[in-house]
């Protein structure tokens, strides 16, 4: 009965991150910096400059739901989640010339991504579940996630 309600804690905070993290985004979002309006090309360029970051907010999403529902899937959508966070901060730290992920929502999703890896760390030692598929599916959906994105910036401008 215990661990049911930490769960449910843990999925909660896990929407409710996301649901402040996501009402900050969309503040930015409706009073954008007046040069940038001006180039005419704004709008596309933050939606794709933005979109490996409104992806991992979806992703975070997902996991709190799945833990509060307490799916059988959880440790897959974890991974996916912080593999996806932390390739994202390394990406944007070393490659990236204009940061996607900047400020508060970084360090946030770095502890959350941390958080995520010692759950799914702790979940593997103890029940022994998660197969070699479930992390290779992960790892290439988060390179994709991340990596995407940047992509399309480059072919599109």
């Amino acid at each position: 009965m215990k661990k049911d309600y930490l769960n449910r804690i843990y999925g909660s905070v896990f929407i409710l991150i996301f649901l402040f993290l996501t009402f900050s985004e969309y503040e930015r979002i409706l009073n954008p910096v007046p040069d940038f309006v001006a180039s005419g090309r704004y709008i596309d360029y933050s939606i794709l400059l933005y979109l490996s970051r409104w992806i991992i907010y979806l992703l975070l999403l997902i996991a709190g739901v799945a833990i509060f529902f307490k799916s059988k899937r959880v440790n897959l959508f974890l991974l996916i989640f912080s593999v996806t966070v932390l390739l994202e901060i390394y990406f944007n730290n070393a490659i990236y010339i204009i940061k996607s992920l900047t400020g508060y929502p970084k360090y946030i999703l770095f502890g959350l991504s941390i958080l995520c890896l010692v759950v799914v760390g702790f979940s593997l030692l103890k029940t022994k579940k998660t197969s070699f598929i479930e992390i290779f599916l992960s790892f290439i959906l988060a390179i994709t996630i991340v990596y995407l994105p940047n992509a399309l910036i480059t072919f599109y401008f």
